[in-house]
């Protein structure tokens, strides 16, 4: 079903009309893989660090093979998003221990609008949905499980998932928070304590050394505070920008708007001050859906805190809001970006009356 569904927008976006979103950054992503596949000096360090520029590569190694056929660059992005689906079975069934549980996950993100629709384009936030997936399935695995080894798989998914998109690696702030506030319920003390930072914050240096995905960073991580400020001093435009008083401008005597940027990013265009065509009422919808997950994760936080790798799940994913929540200035991006963080958020999410066994029952 999540095959047909994504194939279906995937024909409908190549031969009949463009769907959302299918104009802009699909089409010059699309664009730039049909260049590379012509260029035989390609600048590998630039690729490397702008995330729509790597999903063009990948692209254009296709396209070298079979020549240029869009339908076939997008046949291939409807196979990631499908096999997004199996991860958050496997991912919620892990975290769980009900295959109840995983398989409304697994169907709820089969049907989810914004997922269905960039499976369908040449959009970057499908490779960086599988690559978070299957580096919260390998923490899960690590933490719950004690499998030492998918620890170096968690970074290695992270580091790929930056390749499309920089702000990928607050994850490692999340799970270095973790660590320090539960290890104690960790079966991998040693490794929680000191290993695991130490991994951590060497993969963070030697990424910024060669200059992964750190495009949006200005080149560096050093160059955050300075990259944040200057997309700050920028007028927001069009019909879905925030209004000019939510940008950050005074440092930290504006520390109070984070909070507002943070539930609008979450949750816009519900926002009555952000409805302001009538093409945003489609948005509504959206909001909705994320409306109802954080409420489902609000009423089921004990049962989340319970379970110390749902509770790192839930904080990764706090961070990542708060990173891209502040990446963005206008309805339209935030809609697209949270759907990047949307598959983890729901193998977060509790179905009434769901059983939870108290003993794990995945072999490992």
């Amino acid at each position: 079903m999540a095959f047909v569904i994504r194939f279906i927008l995937l024909f409908i976006n190549n031969y009949i009309f463009v769907l959302p979103q299918g104009d802009g950054d699909a089409i010059i992503i699309e664009f730039y893989a049909f260049k590379f596949s012509n260029l035989t000096n390609l600048d590998y360090g630039y690729i490397f660090s702008q995330g729509h520029f790597f999903l063009a590569y990948l692209g254009s190694l296709l396209y070298s093979v079979i020549g240029r056929e869009p339908f076939m660059f997008g046949l291939f992005m409807v196979v990631l998003g499908t096999i997004v689906v199996d991860k958050v079975y496997t991912a919620s069934f892990l975290l769980w221990n009900n295959k109840g549980i995983a398989i409304k996950a697994a169907w709820f993100t089969a049907l989810f609008p914004q997922l269905c629709l960039h499976s369908a384009l040449t959009l970057r936030e499908t490779p960086v949905n599988l690559f978070l997936i299957l580096a919260i399935i390998s923490f899960i695995k690590y933490w719950k499980y004690s499998q030492g080894k998918e620890l170096i798989w968690f970074v290695i998914y992270i580091i790929i998932a930056s390749l499309f998109h920089s702000g990928v690696l607050f994850v490692f702030l999340g799970i270095l928070i973790l660590s320090l506030t539960a290890s104690k319920q960790n079966k991998n003390n040693f490794i929680s304590r000191f290993l695991l930072p130490l991994i951590i914050i060497v993969s963070v240096i030697l990424i910024n050394y060669w200059g992964i995905g750190t495009q949006k960073f200005g080149g560096s991580i050093e160059n955050i505070s300075n990259q944040f400020q200057i997309r700050e001093s920028m007028k927001t435009m069009g019909n879905s920008a925030y209004p000019s008083w939510m940008l950050i401008t005074g440092g930290l005597s504006e520390f109070w708007k984070v909070p507002i940027r943070y539930i609008a990013f979450l949750f816009s265009p519900l926002i009555p001050f952000m409805v302001k065509n009538p093409k945003h009422i489609i948005g509504l919808f959206d909001g909705i859906l994320y409306l109802l997950l954080f409420y489902n994760i609000y009423k089921n936080r004990k049962l989340i805190k319970s379970n110390s790798a749902a509770r790192g799940v839930l904080i990764m994913s706090l961070f990542l809001i708060l990173v891209f929540s502040l990446g963005v200035s206008n309805v339209g991006t935030a809609i697209r970006h949270r759907a990047k963080i949307v598959p983890i958020l729901i193998i977060l999410y509790l179905p009434k009356g769901s059983y939870l066994y108290k003993k794990p029952i995945y072999k490992v």
